[in-house]
């Protein structure tokens, strides 16, 4: 993956969940290069949309821990799509990319 950039535009995800799986719907304030991810529990990952070496969109997320102390380990998540709704952007999330 293409490393982040440090100065980029930096913009707020939520979702309803404490974890990420396919068919998950995050919301995005905007479309940004990095981003604050907000799990429903109130734990927090650092993500970033980044493109593959296809050039489609992947969404990864740095490693954290949930409120009820689980580690989960970084991941890549493939983009199944972005629609822009009435709260946000909605991305929809695919399979583990790795």
């Amino acid at each position: 993956m293409t490393e982040r950039n440090a100065a980029a535009s930096r913009g707020h995800l939520s979702t309803g969940y404490s974890h990420l799986f396919p068919g998950i719907i995050v919301t995005a304030d905007s479309l940004a290069d990095a981003y604050e991810l907000e799990f429903s529990d109130g734990s927090m990952a650092d993500a970033a949309i980044l493109r593959d070496p296809d050039g489609r969109g992947v969404l990864e997320v740095d490693a954290y821990t949930t409120a009820a102390g689980t580690s989960v380990s970084e991941r890549v998540w493939t983009i199944s799509s972005i629609v822009e709704g009435a709260n946000g952007h909605q991305i929809m999330l695919g399979a583990k990319a790795h």
